[in-house]
């Protein structure tokens, strides 16, 4: 004797349902795996023009290239997630050749800083101070910076979209410190190069005083958008120890998230 087994079969809007949901969970899977990177550059080498060049590592023929002039960051550049080589020079030398990892819905700065010396060969295979794959900030803390040094910076962070933050950047060679204070005095960073503060986070605008010492460089007041990152770059002036040139830019509205 054989025992019967019932089988049941789903109701015809149930399975629709099903399949419904299999397809936008599909589909979400899909965007993420698909979401761009994004990469700005700036460079902030004093006073160079340079040249960069951004080299899928998957597909060699995938480059994009750009002529960059001093502390204009290029704007950010939609890419496909993946690994990329980027290839920074300045008169045909190249200054930075190295490998980045850029993730789905990401948003990154690649700070290029440092002093550039013409009597001297920068090309990474060839010169006496051996500069191939550099770290972040790590390996190259001169402070007169003779080697070009990079910072990648992060642009995106949970945080308060109904305030905006604030970024500041040490990015000149010939300064050791700098500070920066608000006139409310509610504000004060300490700054040694090459390095960066922590995004701060600001409900209104204060004006800021950069100072080396008792010399003060530079008064710059930021204008903050809600879920926004601000980021101020302190770079070398044209005249020398007495003054500093600010690059600045300010991410999209979505590069802030609410904490979860």
């Amino acid at each position: 004797m054989f025992r019967q087994t019932a089988i049941i079969i789903p109701h015809k809007k149930d399975l629709i349902g099903v399949l419904i949901c299999l397809l936008v969970i599909m589909a979400g899977c899909s965007a993420d795996t698909k979401a761009p990177a994004r990469l700005q550059v700036v460079s902030m080498v004093p006073f160079q023009e340079a040249t960069v060049s951004i080299t899928s590592v998957r597909d060699s023929l995938k480059t994009i290239n750009q002529t960059l002039s001093y502390a204009k960051p290029t704007g950010y550049i939609k890419l496909q997630p993946g690994k990329y080589r980027v290839a920074y020079a300045i008169k045909t030398n190249i200054v930075l050749d190295h490998l980045f990892v850029l993730g789905p819905k990401s948003y990154q700065s690649l700070l290029i800083t440092g002093l550039y010396n013409d009597s001297m060969d920068v090309n990474p295979e060839t010169t006496a101070y051996r500069l191939k794959k550099i770290v972040a900030g790590a390996e190259v803390t001169d402070p007169n910076g003779f080697l070009p040094q990079f910072l990648m910076l992060r642009d995106d962070y949970e945080g308060n979209p109904d305030s905006g933050l604030l970024r500041l950047v040490h990015a000149a060679p010939f300064k050791k410190k700098i500070t920066v204070r608000d006139k409310r005095k509610s504000l004060e960073k300490k700054l040694s190069y090459p390095a960066h503060s922590d995004p701060i986070s600001v409900n209104r605008a204060s004006e800021l005083n950069m100072s080396m010492g008792a010399v003060l460089l530079k008064r710059f007041t930021p204008l903050l958008k809600k879920g926004t990152l601000l980021t101020v770059i302190l770079g070398e002036g044209n005249a020398g120890d007495s003054t500093l040139v600010l690059s600045t830019y300010q991410t999209p509205t979505d590069t802030i998230r609410k904490k979860q």
